[in-house]
């Protein structure tokens, strides 16, 4: 990276140079800027999004401050296949280890412990690393690594493309300073899938104030704890839990339950939450089997207040058919079901018809169950595969903005006029 020649009108020109090798080519590069006023302290305070495909060197302005300014990047660029988060906040990301005497283990004696994700609203610091999609243990399981094997991406490309792709979230930056609390949401990955399945949206949420919590439940394929040990949970037959049920679901709403417990004690004892978060917002999401842990939790805990549900599972949550919803809810559901089942969003319609207030359900034109995750992104990035994606995370922000943070919403009062949104319910 290089300097202009001086500021102009308070800004100075940037030079972005370096590019991806080829096995990157389908993605963006991701630069970051740390500023200083000293050359002493440094803080990452921008970053910059740049498609492979663009020539370099690329040419970019930044303002300058009231003080001398310094830039550089605190690192080569790196290849993500998500977007940049549009909201206000830095974005930070820390990882721990949750362990639960009374969950039932089969599995190696591991599934006591689970690894969960934070996402957060972060304030500018120091370069700490940026957060790979997985680690790159999960590469290395023969034949092909997990992910090909499970059929998680479609898109077979060399198993390093991946563990080296990047989220926008700083590992362990701080929480942004104050005194004020931020609402918290729990997140419910897809059956047999795990909590990364949807990191972009964790972030998303994070950049506009809010602290996500997703977590590695007990029908997650693989895991890997802190000291870089493999977790397969339940290695049942060729991969655990072939036949879903409603009654594995039941042990994902304690997952979800005790996850709660968890934050609620990170909210007093942990030192970096400590007095930051509020546990009078609490809302969830999830998306397929997710989506029905989601809404289970929603209907039986007082602690959660409202809820996304993505394409969701509700053959997996008969308790909650049968009773439905009543506090705040929006089904986001695909135009083509799995299995081309017209009764997978027949029953989000069905909720929130029995819903007397507060329910929302819409399709999404042309939409499958898969493109409700972030792994859409990584096998087909293309400009429709991220249009689709925009529109579904940022239906996420409005519900939960105008749920949690009382903010008015209009994008939830009436479908666009575009045609991208069909079958508009709204109670």
């Amino acid at each position: 990276m290089g300097a202009g020649p001086g500021s102009v009108g308070g800004e100075i020109r940037l030079s972005l140079d370096g590019g991806p090798s080829g096995d990157f080519a389908d993605f963006s590069d991701l630069f970051l800027l740390e500023t200083s006023t000293n050359l002493v302290s440094w803080g990452v305070t921008r970053s910059i999004l740049v498609p492979s495909t663009t020539p370099r060197p690329v040419s970019t302005s930044v303002a300058v401050g009231a003080e001398t300014q310094f830039f550089r990047t605190p690192a080569p660029p790196a290849p993500t296949a998500l977007p940049k988060p549009t909201g206000p906040h830095g974005v930070g990301t820390v990882s721990r280890l949750f362990s639960s005497a009374t969950r039932n283990s089969t599995a190696m004696g591991t599934n006591r412990e689970f690894m969960v994700s934070i996402h957060y609203p972060a304030a500018p610091a120091p370069y700490s690393g940026l957060e790979h999609y997985i680690e790159p243990i999960w590469m290395f399981t023969p034949p092909r690594g997990v992910l090909f094997d499970k059929q998680y991406l479609d898109v077979l490309r060399p198993l390093n493309v991946p563990t080296n792709l990047v989220s926008h979230a700083l590992v362990n930056a701080p929480l942004e300073g104050g005194t004020n609390q931020f609402p918290v949401l729990l997140y419910s990955h897809g059956g047999q899938y795990f909590r990364r399945d949807n990191v972009h949206k964790c972030s998303e949420l994070a950049s506009h104030g809010f602290v996500v919590v997703s977590i590695d439940y007990y029908d997650a394929f693989f895991s890997v704890l802190p000291d870089g040990t493999p977790a397969v949970y339940d290695p049942v037959g060729d991969f655990p839990h072939i036949n879903l049920s409603n009654t594995l679901n039941d042990f994902s709403v304690l997952d979800a339950q005790f996850a709660l417990d968890q934050i609620g004690r990170m909210a007093v004892e942990d030192p970096q939450f400590h007095g930051r978060l509020d546990l009078r917002r609490i809302g969830c999401f999830g998306w397929s089997f997710g989506g029905a842990t989601a809404a289970n939790l929603l209907r039986i805990d007082s602690r959660v207040t409202s809820a996304v549900l993505y394409d969701a599972a509700f053959w997996a949550a008969p308790a909650t058919k049968l009773e439905g919803l009543q506090r705040p809810f929006l089904c986001m559901n695909s135009a083509d079901p799995p299995g081309h089942n017209p009764g997978w969003y027949q029953d989000a319609i069905d909720l929130v018809q029995k819903a007397s207030t507060d329910a929302m359900f819409f399709q999404f034109a042309g939409s499958y169950h898969y493109d409700f995750t972030d792994m859409s992104l990584i096998d087909y990035p293309t400009p429709a595969q991220q249009r689709l994606n925009a529109a579904i995370t940022a239906y996420t922000v409005a519900f939960f903005r105008h749920y949690l943070m009382g903010t008015t919403e209009p994008l939830l009062n009436a479908p666009p006029p575009d045609g991208t949104v069909v079958n508009w319910i709204k109670k």
